[in-house]
């Protein structure tokens, strides 16, 4: 994000390039730039980021414990009795569903029911995920970086095709093996869940068993806790975001007004 000093700068040095301007030309400048502010102090992508799920588990009242295994597949029959994969935005199905998301997404693999491998991935299209990265073990590396690139040449299907094409299913000690499942670790825990194709999205379960010795961490050991929720952090910066946004905004519209033609 662009911060204050700079969206400052940037409206000052504007301001001086529509100075040396025509003044017919002045005005449609200041309206588009006006217009286009709020896009451009958005950030890098203009995407909003999922909710934490540290927030979202304490708006629905949702303990995370990978101890608690009963508790996920309770969530989980909650989740196919009341038919979330065709609506899901009953607070039953909310609360049921980021039980076993979560759950799925931060535990360690031999904590999370394997039922719960096997059927999450029916449920993530129809309800909406929180975000989250896999709890630190700290006996492991972390993870290589992801591309998060789609199509066949993107790296996590591209990984996944490897672990099959070497027979990694039944040994997956050579380095060939520990180098693919590491990547479609990083690529299955950290991109969009668009990135990787259904076939690699599961068929990663039929691999963390037989590499579970060389797994690895995608949350950095400087990472912030992902079991604390730093919301009202994030509203107090978004509402400073927002309002000096909306005062330079509201100067440009301000500078056009005052253009004679």
């Amino acid at each position: 994000l662009i911060g204050g000093a700079s969206k400052l700068s940037i409206f000052i040095a504007l301001f001086q390039i529509n100075s040396n301007l025509d003044t017919t030309m002045m005005k449609p400048i200041a309206l588009v730039l006006a217009m286009s502010m709020s896009t451009l102090f958005q950030g890098a992508d203009g995407h909003a980021l999922e909710e934490p799920c540290a927030c979202h588990a304490k708006e629905l009242n949702v303990t995370i414990d990978c101890e608690d295994k009963d508790a996920m597949v309770t969530a989980l029959a909650d989740v196919q009795t009341l038919g979330c994969d065709q609506a899901c935005e009953s607070e039953a199905c909310k609360k049921a569903f980021a039980v076993v998301q979560i759950h799925h997404d931060y535990c360690f693999d031999d904590e999370v029911p394997p039922i719960l491998e096997s059927e999450f991935h029916k449920y993530e299209d129809s309800c909406a995920c929180c975000q989250i990265y896999r709890k630190r073990d700290p006996s492991k590396p972390d993870c290589p970086k992801p591309t998060c690139t789609t199509g066949a040449e993107g790296a996590g299907k591209v990984a996944y095709q490897d672990l099959i094409a070497q027979g990694c299913a039944l040994d997956c000690s050579s380095d060939n093996c520990v180098a693919s499942y590491r990547m479609l670790r990083a690529e299955h825990d950290t991109c969009d869940e668009e990135v990787l194709d259904q076939s690699a999205e599961e068929g990663i379960h039929a691999f963390e068993d037989i590499c579970k010795e060389h797994t690895c961490n995608v949350l950095h050991e400087d990472d912030p806790d992902p079991l604390i929720c730093l919301e009202e952090e994030e509203d107090e910066t978004s509402a400073g975001s927002t309002t000096s946004t909306g005062i330079l905004t509201g100067a440009l519209f301000l500078l056009a007004a005052l253009v004679v033609v």
